[in-house]
């Protein structure tokens, strides 16, 4: 069964943006105490938020997202 979540989908110029995109991902999410599903194709990093406890959408997952595309218009042209 598959819930509610908030995705998206980087495309960087490298490969090596996307994996710096992903770690800086990962310092938001240990920071939050909130871990997304995350993963690189290549360039693109897809990444998904939702609450497992109770199944669905939380606004930590709200909060994440935005803080997410703040660290997308933060990565390099």
């Amino acid at each position: 069964m598959e819930f509610p979540a908030l995705q998206r989908a980087v495309v960087f110029a490298t490969e090596a943006q996307a994996e710096a995109f992903l770690r800086a991902l990962e310092t938001l999410a240990n920071r939050l105490d909130h871990h997304p599903q995350a993963r690189i194709d290549g360039a693109i990093c897809s990444v998904r938020w939702w609450t497992h406890q109770p199944p669905g959408l939380s606004q930590l997952d709200f909060e994440c997202a935005r803080q997410t595309d703040r660290l997308v218009n933060a990565k390099p042209s």
